[in-house]
């Protein structure tokens, strides 16, 4: 048995991080738009400072959540880090706030703009949109794209989404034309979940008409050289959970998720640094639920563990009625409080050299004392299992490898990692 020599510990590639939990809009298709009052929570610069170094080694930055990102005070200076860092970053937004500051920042960083415009003309927009202003919303839009141009700037790369629903069906037929106008390199459709009380608006009985309005204006996109992003229109979510280990996303209360849903909360940064959220229980426990086909809490509704297909599969196609519940969750509720994991590598480290030096017996002692405070880490137990085989004490040998099968391993968890490094030794 080969002995691992560290706890390998990937950090997610892509970081979703909310500035804003709240929004200057209020939209019926929207939890802010629900009739509650739910609050502002901003991601302030104390937070931010924390993140600093796991800004620095992510390879992109995807500042979106449950909000408007240009209600936030300090915006301007966390994009002002990101280009001082040079670091790719795409910000989804209602495009109400833009200013020159966000125009000359966006214009000089590698940066991505999405605007959630959900009508194709001003008059559905009145409709969907409560509180918005179609025409300054055009305007800056307009106003950013012009100013890319005259700086012969790549940046940012614009996008349009659109949520569909009946309300603004009929009016996406225009949105070639205005895609075209605005310099747009993208689009993105998908469809709308919405709200019990907003079921009259649903496309339940239209799919077959949604579908091929879509498929006409997506032809057309094409033909004009402009991408389309389709999100769950037509492609068919893949199986299981492909995300899990390639994101994670911090709130703007800073409660921290194992990926792209705010809701599966392992943690929160108020309580402990990121690293210590990241390689923790909770985090190594969805590991393993996900990895043995049984998803629990957020995970049994996402649609990527269900295999969603919104354009074929009625049950798929809205979920109603679990706002309530998204608003119970944003009080942060945590799986569970987290060890400590001060000292773990220093330790673990200490056992690997016992095992090297040849004092198995001292080795079992480092790795059951590891153990028993952290049981749910697979180096550890593997390393003592070592140890005992080397001892020639097979019998707890198969009692910890019979533990160890039920513990998540980092090359399943993590599938795009790096081999884990084993120690060489001529005793082993």
């Amino acid at each position: 048995m080969k002995v691992i020599s560290q706890i390998l510990r990937p950090d997610p590639k892509v970081l979703y991080l909310e500035p804003v939990f709240g929004c200057n809009y209020r939209c019926f298709s929207c939890i802010h738009g629900s009739g509650r009052h739910i609050g502002t929570t901003q991601l302030g610069p104390g937070l931010f400072e924390k993140l600093k170094p796991l800004i620095e080694r992510v390879k992109h930055i995807h500042i979106t959540g449950l909000g408007e990102p240009l209600l936030n005070a300090h915006l301007l200076d966390y994009l002002t880090y990101l280009r001082e860092k040079d670091k790719s970053y795409y910000i989804n937004t209602n495009g109400s706030l833009i200013t020159g500051a966000h125009i000359d920042l966006l214009t000089t960083s590698r940066s991505e703009l999405s605007i959630s415009l959900d009508a194709g003309d001003a008059k559905t927009y009145r409709k969907m949109r409560s509180g918005g202003n179609w025409d300054r919303v055009i305007a800056g839009i307009r106003r950013l794209s012009q100013a890319r141009a005259a700086r012969r700037s790549a940046y940012p790369l614009l996008y349009l989404t659109f949520h569909i629903n009946a309300l603004n069906l009929m009016s996406l037929e225009n949105v070639p034309e205005l895609a075209r106008d605005l310099g747009m390199a993208a689009v993105k459709f998908s469809w709308t979940i919405l709200p019990e009380a907003q079921r009259a608006h649903s496309l339940f009985g239209k799919q077959d008409m949604a579908t091929a309005i879509i498929q006409r204006v997506c032809t057309q996109l094409h033909k004009d050289g402009i991408k389309v992003r389709n999100g769950a229109v037509f492609a068919r979510h893949l199986s299981g959970c492909w995300n899990f280990s390639e994101m994670a996303f911090i709130g703007a209360n800073g409660s921290v998720a194992a990926c792209c849903s705010r809701w599966l909360t392992i943690g929160n940064l108020n309580d402990n640094d990121f690293q210590d959220i990241w390689n923790g229980m909770p985090r190594r426990r969805l590991a393993l639920a996900i990895l043995n086909g049984r998803p629990r809490g957020a995970c049994q509704d996402c649609p990527q563990i269900r295999g969603a297909d919104y354009a074929h599969k009625p049950e798929d196609f809205l979920k109603p009625g679990d706002f309530e519940e998204k608003i119970r969750l944003e009080k942060t509720r945590c799986i569970g409080k987290l060890p400590c994991l001060q000292g773990l590598d220093a330790a673990f480290g200490s056992g690997v050299a016992a095992l090297l030096n040849g004092n198995l017996h001292g080795a079992v002692a480092i790795f059951s004392a590891l153990d028993s405070r952290f049981p749910d880490f697979f180096e550890i137990k593997n390393n003592l299992a070592a140890a005992y085989a080397y001892l020639e004490n097979l019998e707890k040998c198969r009692e910890v490898l019979q533990a160890l099968s039920n513990i998540p391993h980092n090359e399943k968890i993590f599938p795009h990692a790096s081999p884990e490094p084993h120690c060489n030794s001529k005793m082993f």
